[in-house]
């Protein structure tokens, strides 16, 4: 048998740059107020992923994956909101991703253990286990509830899993005892599937498309009336669909996007003044003052504190 290459990173990083580096699956959309710097410690086994988040903004993270791959979330943060596609996670719930191209997940915090697998072994195992299996390419995304101590027992084994097996550098047996751990907590579960063409989907479905509209215009220009001419909805539906969404209306969602796509700027620039007006300018901020007090509300410093510290 072919020894698996296991690797073991342990980072303190941000959560744009923990997404930006590859090192997590999916993209940042928006984040919102608090600490952004957080640890991540990733471990590989082949084709075997497992991380650990320790994140405080809210983020809304549109996830993508490779059909090849099963893709999973486990938040351990009890005191931690979530939303996936629209649906609320009920607590001792973790969600599978099987052959979804993508998924919008809304966090208070994003504190979670999550990875992937190849999907065919998983399948295989989940079969082995259950007598069934799933119908190929079935879109999937399964919302999986389990008993409070069968959680608390998942989360434990996953982080020995990162802790113990990786650090021995033992990447065969990490794949396989994560692939059977997901089975078997997948076979123990209750599960609904979450990627059913239900409202809610339409819903995810209609914000993207806001979205796209919206990134192709200048950043800033576009109001609440023009949304809703362009998407012939009134303007309390538009907000409606936005805070089952996003937790926020569409003024705030995309306010926050710009001030986000700015303190990228920021910590990429030169140290000063102009980086600062630049980065307001180019995300539609006109009214500098305006600008800065917005930036620190949601990341507690001014737009030149982040400059300053965060610059190369």
């Amino acid at each position: 048998m072919q020894k698996l290459k296991s690797e073991t990173k342990i980072l303190q990083t941000s959560i744009r740059e923990a997404y930006a580096s590859g090192l997590v699956d999916g993209k940042i959309v928006q984040y919102g107020k608090g600490l952004d710097v957080g640890e991540l410690i990733v471990a590989k086994f082949g084709d075997s992923r497992l991380l650990r988040l320790g994140f405080e903004p809210q983020a809304l993270i549109n996830t993508a994956q490779l059909r090849l791959n099963a893709n999973f979330t486990v938040p351990y943060d009890a005191g931690s909101h979530w939303r996936i596609n629209g649906h609320i996670l009920e607590r001792d719930t973790f969600f599978m991703n099987l052959f979804s191209d993508e998924n919008e997940l809304l966090a208070e915090r994003r504190k979670v253990l999550c990875g992937r697998v190849p999907l065919v072994p998983f399948l295989e195992e989940l079969e082995a286990l259950t007598g069934r299996d799933l119908p190929d390419g079935h879109s999937l995304t399964l919302l999986c509830r389990l008993p409070a101590a069968q959680y608390r027992q998942l989360v434990f084994e996953m982080e020995h899993i990162l802790e113990q097996r990786c650090m021995r550098g033992d990447g065969h047996g990490g794949a396989q005892a994560l692939i059977r751990l997901l089975a078997a907590s997948v076979a123990a579960s209750s599960i609904r599937d979450a990627d059913q063409k239900t409202p809610l989907r339409n819903k995810a479905a209609l914000v993207r498309r806001i979205r796209d509209y919206v990134d192709e215009r200048d950043p800033g220009t576009v109001s609440m009336a023009q949304l809703c001419a362009a998407f012939s909805m009134s303007a309390p539906t538009l907000i409606s669909v936005f805070r089952d969404m996003t937790g926020q209306t569409p003024n705030r969602f995309f306010m926050l996007q710009r001030l986000a796509r700015a303190r990228s700027a920021l910590a990429g620039s030169e140290s000063g003044a102009a980086p600062v007006k630049a980065a307001a300018l180019e995300q539609g901020f006109t009214e500098l003052g305006r600008f800065s007090a917005q930036y620190k509300a949601v990341y507690g410093e001014l737009p030149s504190q982040t400059n300053a510290r965060l610059s190369g």
